[in-house]
């Protein structure tokens, strides 16, 4: 098991037991679930939330994907480009992880069930499921927004291999309408302080 889901697994019991059956469901997304917490971890710091804020930070990282316990395989590890049903059903990951993180039982679970699901919203309107933009999404979502999209470009998937950080930076800022803009800024800078670059 990654070193990263082991760090996760310091969390509450009922988190460490989701991601140990995402874990088995998928290793992929429990992998890219960790180094999401990781990375919003760091943001969280850099925008100075206090240590509630980054508990319900992390643990909304950690369950951002858990919805996807219920996507089909065929949907899941496709390689290829998604048909509109199978995006349709992909999609579909952010409402049921809401519904799993809202009856977990976890402290803050209402709180941390509305940031899974509005993970995807886009800054611009964009996103889904509901289409919200600029602060109407959640703030912790947004913070999301920014490491879960960087976390998947820098892992490797079944479709491509894993992406540099400035080709990563690079579709950050094309794409930059996307995202809330003070807090790309403030990971770009934090990323620009790691790296030189």
């Amino acid at each position: 098991m990654d070193a990263r889901y082991v760090q996760a697994k310091e969390m509450a019991p009922q988190v460490a037991l989701m991601l140990l059956v995402l874990n088995e469901r998928d290793a992929y997304t429990c992998y890219h679930s960790a180094g999401v917490v990781r990375w919003s971890e760091r943001l969280g710091c850099a925008l100075g939330l206090d240590e509630p804020q980054l508990k319900t930070l992390r643990t909304a990282a950690a369950l951002h994907d858990v919805g996807k316990i219920g996507t089909p395989d065929s949907v899941l590890r496709k390689a290829g480009r998604l048909s509109e049903e199978e995006m349709s059903r992909m999609r579909s990951h952010c409402e049921s992880g809401r519904r799993i993180v809202a009856a977990c039982g976890i402290e803050d679970a209402e709180e941390v069930a509305e940031v899974v699901l509005h993970h995807h919203e886009a800054y611009d309107g964009s996103g889904y499921p509901d289409g919200l933009a600029g602060e109407e999404i959640p703030f912790y979502s947004r913070i999301l927004a920014i490491a879960d999209s960087y976390d998947a470009m820098a892992t490797r998937r079944s479709y491509r291999g894993a992406l540099p950080h400035r080709k990563i930076m690079y579709e950050l800022n094309a794409y930059s309408s996307r995202y809330d803009p003070d807090i790309l800024r403030t990971f770009a800078h934090l990323l620009w302080k790691q790296t030189g670059g």
